[in-house]
């Protein structure tokens, strides 16, 4: 169902996931067994809302990849629980839902980070018993692997879409209030570099950080109250507040936003 978007002001805190091309998903939770699913587009006041999807037992993690063409995607949507997972898959071009069946990974749906769509490839972390386990991957074709995190300690990883590549954001652990960047070379070999290394003076990682995303050289960094913008060619640091209304709000998942005229369908 397509609607008009009647006032933007809400639609940023409304469970924003992802943004590509001007297109947004947002995802509403009413309980742990239904929620909404909507792409908007801020520019054109468009929102479509998907339709209910087909599974309605202990919904889990939403994500998106978008393409080959410029407004058209797959919404991939996980289910189940207790190692029974399954997952099914809402396509632009049918406009309906279709299942997928069981699956092996499931994202961690417990992590703050959320996934990234690169080259329509859909990326999120996975569960262990220490926590994350590795990265899930799911192309259009809905074809699904995994990839292996770098065999260097790491601590607190953070996906990110940099300039196409898939990145880490991680916590060093060995200096304190030093964060590393580490660029996927290979998925199939899982291979990893490390591509950046700085201080980050404002605050550390390991404590407040809820979400970060990226824009060409430029990382976002959110806090429960604060946005701290980290300028790769400069290697400097702004700290400014996130306000609606003249007055502080909670921030939700920050995402990079490029304004188009693209339907929502």
């Amino acid at each position: 169902m397509t609607e008009s978007l009647r006032g933007c002001d809400g639609i940023y805190f409304k469970g924003i996931i992802c943004s590509f091309n001007g297109l947004i998903c947002c995802v509403n939770y009413y309980s742990a067994f239904l929620h909404d699913i909507r792409i908007c587009n801020p520019a054109t006041r468009e929102v479509l809302l998907l339709p209910q999807s087909r599974e309605l037992e202990h919904l889990g993690q939403v994500g998106v990849a978008f393409g080959p063409g410029i407004n058209e995607y797959k919404v991939f949507q996980f289910y189940g629980r207790m190692q029974h997972y399954g997952c099914e898959v809402y396509s632009s071009i049918t406009g309906s839902w279709k299942s997928i069946g069981r699956v092996a990974h499931t994202p961690y749906s417990s992590f703050p980070s959320n996934h990234v769509c690169i080259n329509g490839i859909v990326y999120w972390f996975t569960r262990s018993e220490e926590g994350i386990g590795s990265i899930l991957a799911v192309n259009r074709e809905e074809i699904f692997s995994t990839i292996r995190l770098p065999k260097e300690k790491i601590l607190r990883p953070y996906l990110i879409n940099l300039e196409g590549c898939l990145c880490l954001v991680v916590d060093n652990g060995v200096e304190e209030y030093r964060f590393d960047i580490w660029a996927l070379q290979d998925s199939k070999e899982s291979l990893w570099t490390k591509k950046w290394s700085d201080y980050m003076p404002l605050c550390s990682i390991a404590h407040i950080i809820d979400h970060v995303a990226a824009r060409k050289n430029e990382i976002l960094i959110g806090t429960l109250s604060h946005f701290f913008l980290y300028n790769m060619g400069t290697r400097t640091w702004r700290r400014f507040n996130w306000e609606h209304d003249g007055e502080e709000v909670a921030i939700c998942l920050p995402v990079a936003y490029t304004e188009s005229l693209l339907p929502c369908k």
